[in-house]
């Protein structure tokens, strides 16, 4: 029985993306979609001006802003 070849480290293996609330794919890394609309955009960029006024309004967690005084993980059981 022959046996099977590994591909090269570095050689590019394509990724497909897909939306599990549409039927929506994408191969480049640099897109982006909204799983609350379904629209797609080639950059970050689009998407982070789409979100502002989303037709379908996502709820957008709020980020807890970090404090000094907290620790870093050092000695934290």
């Amino acid at each position: 029985m022959p046996r099977r070849r590994q591909p090269e480290a570095a050689a590019r293996i394509p990724v497909t993306a897909s939306c599990a609330g549409c039927d929506a794919t994408w191969t480049d890394p640099a897109t982006a979609h909204c799983r609350s609309c379904h629209q797609s955009w080639p950059s970050v960029e689009g998407f982070d001006e789409h979100l502002v006024e989303c037709p379908a309004r996502p709820v957008i967690a709020a980020r807890r802003a970090r404090r000094d005084s907290e620790p870093s993980g050092a000695g934290v059981a």
